[in-house]
């Protein structure tokens, strides 16, 4: 069963997707954040990918990206957001 890291700061939108994917039959871990994340990839858990808000207080899903690309290569990371920008 693949596991996915859920990386999202707001817990409504977390929640969804999480149930949602779960109901798909994968493995979701969540973090609020980027620094939980990198928690959760630097215990060494297996993650077949991390998907995460562009937006987010502190690091953002950007930066995240690049930490898991230097620290876990080959780690699939998808960056999505909810912001529509100024209409």
């Amino acid at each position: 069963m693949p596991t996915v890291l859920i990386v999202e700061d707001e817990v409504l939108i977390r929640e969804a997707v999480t149930d949602h994917l779960r109901e798909c039959g994968f493995l979701v871990l969540e973090a609020c954040d980027a620094e939980e994340a990198i928690e959760i990839l630097e215990a060494g858990v297996d993650i077949d990918v991390v998907f995460s808000d562009i937006r987010m207080p502190g690091m953002g899903g950007v930066a995240l990206a690049k930490w898991v690309s230097e620290n876990r290569p080959g780690t699939p990371v998808f960056l999505a957001s909810g912001n529509m920008g100024k209409a």
